[in-house]
């Protein structure tokens, strides 16, 4: 069932069109459209851009500096092991003239996180976390690093290594002081795919686990100790400097000073992402476990036994956990405590306060089109979000008050503009037919499309690039199945892909009983909920936008063949069809991926 709801959720999502020279004809303009705002309640939070002076670079992560006058930020913007170096930059964020002032720059080395040490007012050190090509490895590796920072920038020289291990993917990618003084780091599995070393469960090497160790009189000769109470000191053949384990890829972390509490967000891969309040010895489960989920359970589970995740999000919500930070500041009150978190492909923004024994309540706060890297507190009780595809930083804002005199979401398809005759899905002026190249499994029914831009709008069309739709602009899906005995098929649901705010949101009308207008109507299906019981399940509203990205020009590559004209939504003239070709997809790619 579950495959079968993916499967449509994809229907729209995933398009690829051809156009026929050869048979076009002029295109009336779609001017009957009603859909406009959202049949969801709004959010309490929304997103703002700041520090909008300064151009940003793929950034990845961000800290509050804690030298100085207490104004700065630290940003890294994302390097590679070849040709770019990363670079870390120091930034006035209370500045009504903002500069990027270099802090530091790392060739040949990607930096994935840092932290500061709890004494670095008085001894200026800061540990990064840094991947590249290992001497000790011959071979790509995590080494974490503590530098020295003299006059607001890192010596180089300062470098002491302190811990390293080998890793071809899934590195982890953060490292915090918890409560303790002790240093906390995050490791993942060490592969691309399926845990293939399977070392998740296992405790003999560094993979997979948060490690826990004290860095406290570092030395060439000594770099770290081992806490006396690390859980596995005791355990044959165990690395002690694990923490807790059986984590895929733990991308962030985050240590409060106040509570104690550590946090820790992990990369799921098929169905399910998860955060983690972490526990001495405990373990995740993967790879036997994906969250609360069997994986593979032929594998075999570690010396301890598996521990549920404090937050799980199927990926009907979420495809790319991002830990986050515990709110601290007097400017939103309601959130201190909270743990705050997002997710890379979607951009939604979530948040949770727990008392150590229970979940006390756990909630969405905003929806936005980010492509979530971390968060970080900033000068003043601003939490920043980092938009790592949009090279910006934002901060977290309460959402405006809705316009006044704006009509509601149609809740019924007959009121969207859409259709002539719901019952005959009879199209008005300007909604065109079209076809895909190769139909999702619909489980028997058959389906229908249109595609609507609105007005007098064109597409954009670019040979290297996938088209960019006009806002407003509404791709349309009726889902039909067969009443039997030759009778007529009978409409099911009509899904509609609207382009609003520059992001693509699904939309979803189901076959109602009752009468409106003397036609069949369609209730609109809140997709927020599962709906009851139904011959075909109904794709929730991630589903679209997690598979492909609600911020994509295009749902997908919609293409024409090589030597035909511009397509005719920009020329004005409109006719499609099918094509051999096989559907492509568009998708976000998140830097932890690789």
């Amino acid at each position: 069932m579950y495959s079968f709801t993916r499967s449509l959720g994809r229907a729209l999502c995933a398009l690829s069109v051809l156009v026929s020279a050869t048979q076009a004809q002029e295109r009336t303009a779609w001017a009957t459209s009603r859909l406009q705002g959202s049949p969801d309640p709004p959010l309490p939070f929304t997103t703002e851009r700041v520090l909008t002076a300064i151009k940003w670079d793929k950034p990845l992560y961000a800290l509050a500096d804690a030298g100085g006058d207490r104004n700065h930020l630290l940003v890294m913007e994302e390097g590679n092991d070849s040709d770019r170096p990363a670079r870390l930059f120091r930034v006035n964020y209370r500045s009504e003239s903002p500069a990027k002032d270099l802090f530091f720059e790392l060739p040949k080395f990607l930096i994935y996180g840092l932290t500061l040490d709890p004494d670095y007012l008085s001894n200026g050190f800061l540990y990064l976390f840094q991947k590249g090509h290992l001497p000790a490895f011959r071979d790509r590796g995590v080494r974490i690093s503590r530098y020295r920072v003299m006059d607001h920038k890192i010596d180089p020289a300062s470098e002491l290594p302190i811990i390293e291990w080998r890793t071809h993917g899934h590195d982890g990618g953060d490292l915090a002081f918890g409560q303790d003084g002790m240093l906390y780091i995050t490791t993942g599995d060490g592969t691309t795919d399926s845990d293939q070393r399977v070392s998740g469960q296992a405790l003999d090497d560094l993979l997979g686990s948060v490690l826990r160790i004290n860095v406290r009189q570092a030395t060439s000769e000594r770099p770290y100790t081992v806490p006396p109470d690390n859980p596995f000191l005791d355990q044959p053949g165990a690395r002690p400097e694990i923490w807790a384990y059986g984590l895929r890829n733990p991308w962030r972390m985050t240590a409060d000073r106040k509570s104690g509490q550590i946090w820790v967000g992990n990369n799921g891969q098929d169905l399910w992402e998860t955060a983690h309040l972490l526990g001495r010895g405990e373990n995740y489960g993967w790879s036997v476990f994906e969250g609360n989920h069997p994986f593979y359970l032929n594998r075999q589970l570690g010396p301890t036994p598996h521990v549920p995740p404090t937050i799980e999000h199927s990926h009907s919500e979420f495809r790319s956990l991002t830990g986050g930070v515990i709110y601290r500041g007097e400017k939103w009150p309601e959130l201190d405590g909270a743990y705050v978190y997002g997710d890379y492909s979607t951009g939604r923004i979530w948040a949770a306060r727990h008392d150590d024994k229970k979940m006390l309540w756990h909630r969405e706060l905003a929806d936005t089109s980010i492509q979530i890297a971390g968060f970080t507190l900033a000068p003043g009780g601003d939490l920043i979000v980092i938009d790592h595809g949009g090279n910006a930083l934002h901060r977290l804002v309460k959402s405006p008050p809705p316009p006044a005199n704006v009509p509601p979401f149609p809740e019924l398809l007959s009121e969207t503009g859409l259709f002539k005759s719901v019952t005959e899905q009879s199209p008005e002026a300007g909604v065109i037919a079209y076809q895909v190249n190769s139909e999702g499994w619909n489980d028997g029914a058959t389906s229908q499309r249109w595609m609507a831009v609105p007005g007098s709008e064109k597409a954009v069309y670019k040979s290297d690039h996938p088209w960019n739709f006009p806002n407003r602009t509404a791709l349309v899906q009726t889902l039909s199945l067969p009443a039997g005995e030759g009778g007529p098929a009978r409409k099911v649901e009509t899904r509609v892909l609207l382009r609003q705010q520059n992001e693509w949101r699904p939309r979803s009308f189901l076959r109602s009983r009752r009468r409106d207008r003397g036609e069949r109507a369609e209730i609109l299906l809140a997709l927020s909920q599962p709906g009851p019981v139904r011959p075909l399940p109904q794709p929730r509203s991630a589903l679209c936008p997690g598979n492909h990205g609600q911020a994509v020009e295009s749902p997908a590559r919609i293409r024409r063949r090589s030597g035909q004209p511009a397509h005719p939504v920009a020329t004005n003239r409109v006719l499609f069809q099918s094509s051999p070709r096989n559907v492509a997809r568009a998708s976000r790619q998140s830097p932890r991926s690789r």
